[in-house]
């Protein structure tokens, strides 16, 4: 006869008639005891959550400080840059920087408006002439203070044959022109307007030695040396730079010719437009 082996308690041995499975019993204490207790968590868990909360509070304090650096770092680079526009945009002095002592004593405030009186006696009743050109003739004159000037006179007589466009066009240029101020640019020292008679002048500094274009193609001029040229070439770049960089708005040449850049005493080149 085949023997009934007996169950091991996991697995039911004997199934019931109906086809249920009889499971084992488990005793009710022992169930009261796992419900009622409570699960321990480990130690090292509890440290290991403490430490990424930490490290989070860390991180986000790193995160805060990196930011208010940058907002320094960009307050300190941008500050300089407004704080140069401003003086930029100011009225800008011919004399402040790049003009003689004489000059300076010339002129007190802004660019003057001088009076024809003035300047006829300056210019020699307008006979000591540069050069003369289709649209304008250029008088050499001395101020009363010593002061050496060139004086720009437009070749119209006539109140009449002074256009609007004319008119717009000379007080444009007195403003674009008073705005620079260095000392390797020709700068305007004044202007003068008068109806009865009519008169349009500009009053520039005055440069002895002649253009860079009579130095370099005329012998009768002293030839550059190379030392010479090196410094001509360095102060026109250091104008450009001034004048299309630092000036705000800019003041753009349209053409840099050597027939409108000057020699001073000590041979400085000056641009003038």
């Amino acid at each position: 006869a085949d023997v009934l082996s007996l169950g091991t308690g996991s697995f039911p041995a004997f199934p019931k008639s109906d086809g249920q499975i009889l499971m084992p019993s488990v005793p009710e204490s022992v169930e009261n005891v796992d419900a009622a207790t409570p699960k321990q968590v480990p130690a090292a868990v509890t440290q290991s959550d403490d430490k990424e909360s930490s490290g989070a509070k860390y991180g986000i304090w790193t995160y805060v400080l990196i930011f208010l650096a940058a907002i320094l770092l960009i307050s300190l680079i941008i500050a300089p840059i407004l704080v140069c526009r401003k003086r930029g945009d100011g009225s800008i002095a011919p004399w402040k920087a790049g003009l003689s002592g004489q000059l300076r004593k010339a002129f007190v405030t802004g660019v003057p408006q001088l009076n024809r009186l003035e300047l006829e006696a300056a210019c020699e009743d307008f006979s000591n002439i540069l050069n003369a050109l289709p649209f304008c003739t250029v008088f050499k004159g001395t101020l009363s203070s010593g002061v050496e000037i060139c004086v720009v006179s437009t070749s119209i007589s006539s109140v009449k044959e002074w256009s609007k466009s004319s008119e717009t066009f000379f007080r444009k240029k007195i403003d674009t022109v008073s705005r620079v101020n260095h000392k390797n640019f020709v700068n305007l020292l004044g202007y003068c307007i008068e109806n009865k008679p009519f008169m349009r002048m500009m009053v520039y500094e005055y440069a002895p030695n002649g253009t860079l274009s009579e130095h370099l193609h005329l012998k009768v001029f002293e030839d550059l040396d190379w030392a010479a040229r090196m410094r001509i070439i360095m102060g026109l770049a250091y104008c450009l730079q001034y004048m299309h960089h630092e000036l705000n708005p800019p003041v753009a040449i349209n053409d840099i010719r050597s027939d409108a850049i000057f020699m001073t005493d000590d041979y400085a080149a000056k641009v003038s437009i």
